[in-house]
C-alpha cells in the first residue's frame, strides 16, 4: 500500500535521504516516548532524480551507505528511493524495506515472537508488525516537523557538503 502518491511522492524520498544523513549525524538514535528508536540503513540503497522517467541506480550487499557510490549519487542529485532499514527499540528490532516514492513497507522481518505457537503466536506477530509500523510512522512524523521547520531550507546543502566530504576523505586514501 503506498501512503504517498502523485505529487507528494517525493516526500518519501526526502524522508529516506535525511533518515541517512541522520543516522550518519548522530548516535542513529531517534526519541519515542516508549525509548529510543535505534536506526541503520542496511545492505540495500537505490537512489532516483527527481526527473521523470529517470533510471533507478541501486547498491547491494555489504554496506552500501558507506561506499563512494552511494556519496556520488548525491553529488549527483539523486535522492534515496528505497532503501533496507534495520531498526530496533529495547530488544525488539525490526529489517524492512521501504521504498521512498510511495512510501510502501516490504518484506519486513519482525523481531522473535516471545510465544511458542498457537493464537499466541499469530497475535504476537501482528502485535509486532503494529508496532514497527508505529515506529516508522512516528520518524516519518520526526522527518515531517524538522521538514516544516527553519532548518529545512539548507537541508540540501548540508548533505551535499556531507557527500563532498565524504567523497574526499575517500580519494584522499
Amino acid at each position: 500500500m503506498d501512503y504517498l502518491g502523485g505529487e507528494k511522492a517525493f516526500l518519501g524520498r526526502e524522508f529516506l535521504t535525511w533518515l541517512w544523513y541522520q543516522t550518519e549525524h548522530g548516535s542513529g538514535t531517534f526519541p519515542h516516548d516508549d525509548g529510543p528508536i535505534g536506526v541503520v540503513l542496511d545492505d540495500y540503497l537505490a537512489f532516483v532524480s527527481d526527473e521523470e522517467d529517470a533510471q533507478e541506480a541501486a547498491l547491494r550487499k555489504g554496506h552500501p551507505a558507506r561506499c563512494l557510490e552511494a556519496w556520488m549519487a548525491l553529488l549527483a542529485g539523486k535522492k534515496l528511493n528505497k532503501a533496507r532499514i534495520q531498526f530496533a527499540q529495547g530488544e525488539r528490532s525490526w529489517s524492512t524495506l521501504i521504498k521512498g516514492d510511495g512510501l510502501s513497507i516490504s518484506a519486513t522481518k519482525l523481531p522473535d515472537p516471545d510465544v511458542e505457537a498457537g493464537d499466541d503466536l499469530v497475535l504476537a506477530r501482528l502485535t509486532d508488525l503494529e508496532d514497527g509500523f508505529a515506529l516508522i510512522d512516528s520518524l516519518f512524523e520526526q522527518f515531517l516537523e524538522f521538514r516544516l521547520s527553519e532548518g529545512w531550507p539548507g537541508f540540501s546543502n548540508d548533505c551535499l557538503s556531507w557527500a563532498r566530504k565524504k567523497v574526499s576523505t575517500v580519494q584522499d586514501h
